[in-house]
């Protein structure tokens, strides 16, 4: 890793390689988890109650500066209730 003193303070010299070697050149690294769901254990506390267990669950995510500013309130209140 490569540092440089700026303004009495040390800075790393960012390089897309620094990470991975393979980044060079605009070369990107990503996960594609679709149709895989890593196994995980259930974690009981001392009565035998689940704290942490498998369940089935849905992720929603959007992008802000996509919503039609016109269905924002309906988009909150769907989102709400």
């Amino acid at each position: 890793m490569n540092l440089r003193l700026e303004k009495d303070e040390w800075r790393v010299q960012w390089d897309d390689t620094l990470v991975l070697p393979e980044l060079k050149g605009g070369n990107f690294l990503s996960m594609d988890r679709r149709g895989y769901t890593p196994a995980r254990a259930n974690i009981y506390d001392r009565s035998g109650k689940a704290l942490v267990a498998q369940a089935d669950a849905t992720a929603l995510g959007l992008y802000p500066d996509e919503v039609d500013p016109s269905q924002t309130e309906m988009l909150l209140r769907a989102w709400l209730s």
